[in-house]
């Protein structure tokens, strides 16, 4: 800002150019489909003992682990971000989802006018921020014609931004431009150690139960394994399940 031709007050603002589209299913980042693949990580985003307070270049170490996880999105989860964190992500290389405020539903009258207040601050505070690809309207979902009216905010305050916005669990309401839900695979964790490994499946996982695996064969990047319920008795007489699970090469684990 320049008063009688002298400059008196000056802000920088970094920003970044890409290209996005959205259709068929599918993302585009500067003309190429992206599989999308990541964390949903609380918004505090804090470490133990330093707990929020956080330097920038701790928000880089943290934020790049989930790069070096092979992650390119990061959702952040219920509420907006700080900035400190947006901009870390668009440094270290990393996609974000970016919610506004959440009541775990949809809302109505005063707090309803609160959420549409909140997203119109939140896209105009960060909407200079390039990793930033989608709005989250909510962590469940929010009506249609509530839908309508956040999409009217985005179409105001960054129409341009190539963004898309949607709300979790919303994928039967096509005026969403996205939803999302959670989704439980079975994966396995397999840690070696020795002859005898250990797999942790979610569903074993959610109740507490550890599985042994035995690795008999390894062929380029398929692992073939025998599970093993948990052994509770002397009975070796166990039923033995085998499954192939595809995996990283066995160079690389």
């Amino acid at each position: 800002m320049c008063i009688e031709g002298k400059k008196t007050d000056e802000v920088i603002t970094r920003t970044g150019f890409r290209k996005t589209r959205f259709a068929d299913g599918k993302v585009w980042l500067n003309d190429r489909v992206i599989q999308l693949k990541g964390f949903a990580q609380r918004t505090s985003n804090e470490w133990p003992a330093v707990g929020m307070s956080v330097p920038a270049w701790l928000s880089d170490y943290s934020n790049g682990l989930m790069v070096k996880a092979n992650a390119n999105l990061v959702r952040w989860m219920h509420v907006t971000p700080w900035k400190q964190d947006v901009e870390s992500c668009d440094r270290v290389g990393l996609i974000q989802a970016m919610p506004s405020g959440d009541a775990e539903k949809d809302c109505k009258g005063r707090q309803w006018e609160q959420r549409k207040l909140v997203m119109r601050d939140a896209i105009i505070y960060n909407r200079n921020n390039p990793s930033i690809l989608f709005y989250e309207c909510g962590n469940e979902s929010i009506s249609r014609e509530h839908m309508l009216e956040m999409k009217k905010i985005r179409d105001e305050f960054d129409y341009h931004g190539g963004r898309a916005i949607g709300s979790r669990e919303m994928l039967d309401i096509r005026d969403a431009e996205y939803g999302g839900e959670m989704l439980y695979i079975n994966k396995v964790l397999i840690i070696l150690c020795g002859p005898w490994s250990i797999a942790v499946m979610k569903a074993y996982a959610s109740i507490g139960i550890i599985t042994p695996i035995h690795i008999i064969r390894m062929e380029k990047e398929t692992v073939l394994i025998i599970l093993r319920p948990p052994e509770k008795r002397k009975n070796r007489q166990m039923p033995v399940y085998t499954i192939a699970i595809r995996t990283l090469s066995p160079l690389r684990m």
